[in-house]
C-alpha cells in the first residue's frame, strides 16, 4: 500500500511532501516508502517539493538522502524547480546541500538563467554570489544577460551589467542584447545597454 498511486500518479508519500506535511512524510520514510519514486512527469519527492516551496520537507528529503540532482522528464532538477518558482529558502537548502548550480534543463537553460528570465533579482544575486556562470548560453546561444533583454527585466540588466556579463555576448541568430532589447523591451533597458556600450567605445 505504501506505493499505491493516486490519479495523478502520486504516491502517499508524493502526497504528503506535496502539502508539507513533514511528520506524515518522516513516518512514511520510516516505513519504508521509495524516496525516489517518481511520478509521471518524472518528479521525484524532493523534486514536488522543491516546486512547492515546501521547506521542511526538503529539509528532511536531504537528511534521508534523497537524490538532489534527480531530474524530471523536462530535465529540471530540484534546484531549477526552485529557481522556477523562486523559493529562496529551498535554493539555499539545495545550494548548501551540494545541488549543481550549472545545472540545465531540456534548453540548456541554467538556474541564473531561469531566474533572469522570470526577473527575480535576489535569485540572481544569490547565484552569482554561489559562483553561476554569468555567461552561460543555453542552447538557442542566449546568455542570462539576453534572457533578461528579452523580458524586459531592468534590475536583472542591471545587475549583470554591473557583474560583469558579457553585453556584446551573439546568440545563434546572431543577436546581441541590445538587438533582442530593441525588439523585446522598452527604452530603459535600451537605453542602459547603449550607455554600457557607449562606455566601453563599442
Amino acid at each position: 500500500m505504501l506505493e499505491a498511486r493516486d490519479k495523478y500518479t502520486y504516491t502517499s508519500l508524493a502526497l504528503a511532501v506535496s502539502v508539507g506535511h513533514v511528520s506524515m512524510t518522516s513516518l512514511l520514510l520510516d516505513e519504508g516508502a521509495d524516496i525516489e519514486a517518481r511520478a509521471s512527469d518524472g518528479s521525484t519527492p524532493l523534486s514536488i517539493a522543491a516546486r512547492r516551496g515546501k521547506d521542511g520537507v526538503v529539509k528532511l528529503l536531504l537528511e534521508k538522502g534523497a537524490d538532489i540532482e534527480a531530474e524530471n522528464q523536462c530535465g529540471d532538477s530540484p534546484l531549477l524547480r526552485a529557481c522556477n518558482y523562486g523559493h529562496m529558502g529551498i535554493i539555499k537548502q539545495l545550494i548548501d546541500a551540494g545541488a549543481d548550480i550549472q545545472t540545465r534543463t531540456y534548453d540548456g537553460s541554467t538556474p541564473l538563467s531561469a531566474a533572469a528570465r522570470k526577473g527575480r533579482e535576489g535569485l540572481v544575486k544569490l547565484l552569482l554570489e554561489k559562483g553561476a556562470d554569468i555567461d552561460a548560453k543555453d542552447h538557442s546561444g542566449d546568455s542570462p544577460l539576453s534572457r533578461a533583454c528579452i523580458y524586459d527585466h531592468m534590475g536583472v540588466v542591471r545587475m549583470l551589467i554591473d557583474e560583469g556579463a558579457t553585453v556584446d555576448v551573439r546568440n545563434k541568430q546572431g543577436k546581441t542584447p541590445l538587438q533582442l532589447a530593441e525588439k523585446n523591451a522598452k527604452t530603459g533597458v535600451i537605453n542602459m545597454l547603449q550607455n554600457h556600450l557607449a562606455t566601453k567605445g563599442r
